[in-house]
């Protein structure tokens, strides 16, 4: 719906966005496949997202597609997600690359740190050749339990602690002294996490 009405998107987001707290979320459709000419729209719905919200956050999918890079021409910061094993950090090495091709800053967050056969912090910023920006430990229990209650991770737990704070660096990107009063965001969904770009070398999720 938001591709078919990118012409006069701005004041049609309230219809299209799906409300949770003070999140805006327009879901990924199921099942879907628009033709190439549709998906040539994505900048215009970006930039109509832009104008309507003082945050935008899109997830994107593994698949490297043109119309995502359309999408990371505009953002102005990355958050590239990767898992501490070698496969996964040696296309994170990749993608790292690809990115300094786009003028924004990337942060690179390890996921599930600590989980069997990972390697250490010290070991990925070794391979991948710089250091990790933010880390999020293995805790299965807390995110089970966040998904089955429709909530965050508890924040007195350590993972709930490390997502509070990455999401406050993200937040200090736009908001360097203070953050507004009533934010607002949109985000597109594939993975279901909060980042810029989600789950694009990450192995076992």
């Amino acid at each position: 719906d938001a591709f078919e009405r990118a012409a006069d998107l701005d004041e049609l987001w309230a219809q299209l966005t799906t409300p949770w707290k003070k999140l805006e979320i327009l879901p990924a459709p199921r099942g879907w496949h628009a033709p190439p000419e549709i998906w040539g729209r994505t900048p215009a719905v970006l930039t109509s997202a832009r104008r309507v919200y003082d945050m935008v956050v899109a997830d994107l999918p593994a698949d490297a597609l043109p119309t995502h890079r359309e999408v990371i021409a505009q953002a102005e910061e990355v958050l590239l997600v990767c898992t501490p094993e070698p496969l996964s950090l040696h296309l994170a090495r990749r993608k790292l690359e690809e990115l300094r091709d786009y003028d924004a800053t990337v942060r690179l967050v390890v996921n599930r740190i600590g989980s069997r056969y990972s390697w250490s912090q010290q070991e990925t910023e070794e391979l991948v050749g710089r250091r990790v920006d933010h880390v999020l430990c293995n805790d299965y229990a807390a995110t089970r339990q966040a998904c089955m209650d429709g909530a965050m991770v508890d924040e007195k737990k350590e993972l709930g602690r490390q997502l509070q704070s990455l999401a406050s660096a993200v937040m200090k990107v736009r908001e360097p002294e203070e953050a507004p009063a009533s934010p607002k965001a949109v985000r597109w969904l594939q993975g279901g996490k909060f980042s810029w770009l989600e789950q694009q070398v990450a192995v076992g999720s």
